[in-house]
């Protein structure tokens, strides 16, 4: 092609020199031959200006087209407060996105993806009218963002395949569910596998949603984070990304329908937390962060006193998902015709510290209630603090003796939750002594929902409140009536120090004087204290438990005459769990120390028998109190691990006592079961009357 003067292109066309001489053939292949003339604006219209308009119109297209409508679809509004927008809860500081960075490598076994890869370019809402941007009302200091968050993995198993290999429909059902969560989509990014499968990705601020699918096995595998400082819990969330991903497979037989798909999640803590010491989540985090084969969460409530989590999950170590599905259907199977004995665990956190379990309910009520309820010879006017589940007054109300118990429990909800989900523990239609099915309901209860360190002060401990006239003059058989019998204390027990709880509650020395103050003088204390030292632990005062020893301690010095320590295992807390009882007259350990058989004749007089003709009690008898009278062997080991060790170590540790010690260490008690000889516990050392 060659440039000419008058500014056209032509072809290299040879003219002859002769070309008067043409034939028809010559002429026909020079007119093919022409030369070609384009325009000068022409050639530069095609190779600059045409180009800059389909650049334009792309970015004009992904603009209007992709990037607002992802908006449109992922964030509707900023909420009247113009609030970020929410997975469940408060998100944290919104960075200010100026840009991003985005590379694909080519790789053969990845296709060319079809799906958007919309951004933000700016991280506040234009305006709050403006219904295409609502990200933010303001624009938020990237400063004010944490380094920890909650981290949920999920898995699906049973997908359609054909929606896990289509790459579209997985995009759309990621935007879908950042929308229906209120969740904060910056952009998202996914490609299709060779042969098949799919793996996207979308980002949030400080927090990410990824998954990758396997269209033959019918599984995707999910991965959520968020960053946020608060206790929060992504599980809300789980019926979002159910809805949207785990789409069932297309049934080939009316007759055998395909299996529906089958959801196993978890969550875990991330990030470094410096403001606190200890995790109170503990003991629910050890629920979320494991893969069971059935998990649930049954309510999740957030009172003005704390926060209520209860779940129902199932243990393939100790349970059968397979015996549980069976009880469920009425097919004349041993599981079916059984359905109680394979029931899911259920578990209730207050604050994420574990409380109660529907295996451990009896286990633990009855070993909190009913040593110390024995231990007292005749109880008539009983108060709980705490105890908001309803097990500890089911088993209070089950003795004859009593007249009037009363609950104060702070949190009425709390107590709302238990009857809705926790029935089992608050029932009391069996018992021939309650003519109520909710104990909470029951004539001999009083329900009161107030703070118990105000109500035992305002009721014993205040010298102008109704017991003022009882202090003035201790010996009045009127006001003396007024006192308690026993009081049990079924909160927090002091091994958790929150400060406001430990405060009021176990250090306060004005709280634990009115509980002695309103007892009578053959008065009983009941006390849960937590799990059980190990053999190998410190002394508790030079340990994180130091705050239980401190607590026993005031006990002590209060003047209680007589302390039993004792342990259950069979509470479905993982470790042995440990209770107390404190006498204010030593006269107590005739009742506390009777034989089984003594034991069983004073449950069958006491104990209100059942309409089903069961038991009234699934673990506590008399064998099982003749093991609470020998404290743990742990217990002692810790105590006489102090500095400097106590003078009584010495006579735990040796056979026979050879040395002489204060008379205050014991109490000496004529047995009329043991007509000679004592057995003075723990250590099992044997003592005669003359020697103590």
């Amino acid at each position: 092609i060659k440039w000419h003067d008058r500014h056209k292109f032509t072809g290299p066309i040879k003219m002859k020199k002769n070309h008067q001489k043409r034939g028809p053939a010559i002429e026909r292949a020079q007119e093919k031959q022409r030369p070609i003339s384009l325009p000068l604006w022409f050639v530069a219209l095609s190779l600059f200006i045409l180009p800059a308009l389909s650049f334009f119109a792309g970015r004009v297209a992904k603009r209007f087209i992709i990037l607002e409508n992802s908006r449109g679809e992922v964030a509707q509004d900023c909420g009247d407060d113009g609030a970020t927008l929410k997975w469940q809860f408060n998100q944290e500081a919104m960075p200010h996105i100026v840009g991003y960075t985005s590379k694909v490598f080519e790789n053969e076994n990845v296709k060319l993806s079809k799906t958007a890869h919309a951004k933000s370019e700016v991280a506040t809402c234009i305006e709050e009218q403006d219904n295409q941007c609502m990200i933010a009302a303001s624009n938020k200091n990237v400063a004010n963002a944490v380094s920890i968050g909650k981290h949920m993995l999920v898995d699906i198993e049973y997908v359609n395949s054909d929606f896990l290999d289509d790459e579209t429909q997985l995009a759309q059902a990621l935007v879908s569910s950042a929308k229906e969560a209120r969740a904060t989509l910056l952009s998202y990014h996914c490609h299709s596998m060779i042969p098949k499968g799919v793996t996207c990705t979308g980002i949030m601020p400080h927090g990410h949603i990824s998954f990758h699918t396997w269209p033959d096995s019918g599984v995707i595998l999910m991965d959520l984070y968020l960053s946020s400082s608060e206790s929060i819990l992504l599980v809300p969330g789980l019926s979002i990304l159910e809805k949207n991903f785990a789409i069932p497979r297309a049934s080939r037989s009316v007759q055998k329908p395909e299996q529906a798909p089958k959801l196993l999640w978890k969550q875990k803590q991330r990030g470094f937390d410096a403001e606190k010491d200890d995790n109170f989540l503990d003991d629910l985090f050890d629920v979320l962060d494991s893969f069971l084969p059935y998990k649930i969460q049954v309510p999740s409530v957030e009172s003005l006193f704390q926060r209520i989590d209860i779940y129902d999950y199932i243990d393939g170590r100790f349970q059968s998902l397979e015996s549980y599905e069976k009880s469920l259907e009425e097919n004349g199977t041993y599981e079916s015709l059984n359905p109680k004995l394979f029931l899911p665990s259920r578990e209730v956190f207050l604050d994420g510290v574990l409380q109660s379990t529907r295996d451990g309910d009896e286990a633990y009520h009855e070993a909190l209630v009913h040593p110390g309820m024995f231990t007292h010879s005749n109880p008539e006017r009983v108060v709980i603090i705490g105890g908001g589940e309803g097990g500890t007054l089911r088993e209070v109300l089950k003795h004859k003796s009593v007249k009037n118990v009363k609950m104060v429990e702070i949190d009425e909800i709390m107590t709302d939750i238990s009857r809705k989900y926790l029935p089992f523990m608050n029932d009391c239609s069996d018992s021939k002594g309650s003519r109520a099915h909710c104990c909470f309901d029951d004539d001999r209860a009083d329900v009161i929902f107030k703070d118990a360190t105000e109500w035992l002060l305002d009721e014993f401990g205040d010298t102008d409140g109704p017991m003022a006239k009882m202090w003035a003059s201790r010996h009045d058989e009127e006001d003396v009536e007024e006192l308690l019998d026993v009081i049990v204390m079924d909160v927090l027990d002091p091994m958790f120090v929150i400060p406001e709880f430990a405060d009021k509650l176990y250090s306060s020395g004005e709280f634990m004087q009115t509980l002695f103050d309103a007892l009578k003088d053959d008065g009983v204390l009941i006390m849960q204290l937590g799990i059980s030292p190990s053999s190998g632990n410190t002394d508790e005062y030079n340990s994180p438990t130091k705050q239980r020893s401190e607590v026993i301690d005031i006990i002590t010095v209060l003047g209680f005459q007589s302390m039993h320590l004792y342990e259950e295992a069979h509470c479905e807390f993982n470790d042995p769990w440990s209770f107390l009882v404190a006498c204010k007259d030593a006269s107590c350990q005739r009742n506390f120390y009777r034989n089984e058989a003594e034991f069983e004749l004073a449950i069958h007089k006491r104990i209100f028998g059942s309409h089903s003709g069961a038991p009234p009690h699934k673990f506590f008898d008399g064998s099982t109190m003749k093991n609470y009278q020998v404290p743990p062997r742990s217990w002692q080991k810790v105590f006489c691990r102090q500095t400097p060790t106590p003078a009584i170590c010495a006579a735990l540790t040796t056979p026979v006592m050879t040395a002489r010690f204060a008379t205050s260490n014991f109490t000496a008690v004529r047995s009329e079961i043991h007509a000679t000889e004592l057995y003075f516990s723990p250590g099992n050392t044997r003592l005669s009357h003359s020697s103590t």
